[in-house]
């Protein structure tokens, strides 16, 4: 009986740079990355790179806004019309981010840790990458209320930063300090604190 192999789909140039660059820019930091070293990575010479990407920045900013299609290819699996359980929509926002903070946990870590040093450029391609996600979010919330399930006297893009906040600080947080942020148990013991306050009496 023979069988019938399905043929690879072969990765692109530009997506074997962001591949790379995002293990380069998450070991070597911003400064410490290289167009030259994240060329190597790739397996493809440098003068190849900048015939996709100006400079180094805007691989960054590519990397950074992969990460957030990743999430939102996540997040639109999720039916169109809510359940109308206030736990169960949430705890799916909820994993899915979680998901996204762990698997590129060094890549977030070091762009929280270098912050300072190139704050406004990061502030920018932050703001862009996340707001698909903190719209999605706001949407719900505001969807939320209109069906009683949350008080209505609450703001929506609060909402979605106080639940984003709770879960990037633990898992910030789990390097350093013993913690369990890492783990789907510190996911729910989050949303049940977070839903008790924001739920009509």
């Amino acid at each position: 009986m023979s069988t019938t192999n399905k043929p690879t789909v072969p990765t692109s140039t530009k997506q074997q740079i962001i591949q790379a660059a995002a293990q380069v820019f998450a070991e070597l930091g911003i400064k410490g990355a290289t167009t030259k070293e994240i060329a190597r990575q790739a397996g493809i010479h440098e003068t190849t790179l900048f015939r996709h990407f100006e400079n180094k920045q805007a691989v960054l900013k590519a990397v950074i806004n992969q990460l957030s299609q990743e999430m939102m290819a996540c997040l639109n699996q999720h039916p169109t019309e809510w359940t109308e359980d206030l736990k169960a929509d949430l705890l799916f926002y909820a994993r899915t981010y979680h998901r996204a903070l762990i698997q590129h946990n060094d890549l977030i870590r070091m762009l929280v840790g270098e912050g300072n040093r190139y704050a406004d450029f990061l502030k920018e391609v932050m703001q862009d990458s996340n707001l698909p996600f903190k719209e999605h979010l706001h949407a719900y919330f505001d969807q939320a209320k209109l069906m009683g399930l949350i008080r209505s006297n609450l703001d929506s893009s609060r909402l979605s930063n106080m639940l984003t906040g709770m879960i990037f600080a633990g898992v910030l947080r789990s390097c350093l300090l013993p913690a369990d942020g890492l783990t789907d148990e510190f996911v729910q013991d989050c949303l049940d604190v977070f839903i008790h306050g924001i739920q009509v009496e």
